[in-house]
C-alpha cells in the first residue's frame, strides 16, 4: 500500500497524529512551505514504536545516516511525529 498527502505540524515533541489505516514501514517527509530536507525512514533501519532512536537518510545530501534523535513513532494504524524539528513539525 501507498499512502500520499500532507499534514500540518505543531511544533511540538507531541506532534500530530497520523492515520494512514495500516503500519507504515517506510516514510519520507519534506516541508512543503520552507526549505529543508528530505528525510527517509524505514524499518529495517529502525523506524519502530515509541522510544525509538530512529535512523533518518537524507537522499538530497551526501550526508550519512543519521540514529539517534526519536522523530516518529509508528503505531498499527499509521504514525505520530515526536519531533520539534521544524523541517518535520513546523507549527
Amino acid at each position: 500500500m501507498i499512502s500520499c498527502g500532507s499534514y500540518t505540524g505543531n511544533g511540538s515533541t507531541t506532534g500530530p497524529v497520523l492515520d494512514l489505516g495500516f503500519e507504515p514501514q517506510f516514510l519520507i517527509t519534506k516541508p512543503a512551505s520552507a526549505v529543508g530536507n528530505w528525510y527517509m525512514y524505514d524499518s529495517l533501519r529502525g523506524l519502530t514504536g515509541s522510544g525509538a532512536n530512529d535512523a533518518e537518510l537524507y537522499p538530497a545530501s551526501s550526508g550519512p545516516e543519521y540514529a539517534g534523535r526519536e522523530s516518529i513513532n509508528v503505531n498499527s494504524t499509521g504514525f505520530q511525529l515526536a519531533t520539534s524539528n521544524t523541517e518535520n513539525n513546523a507549527s
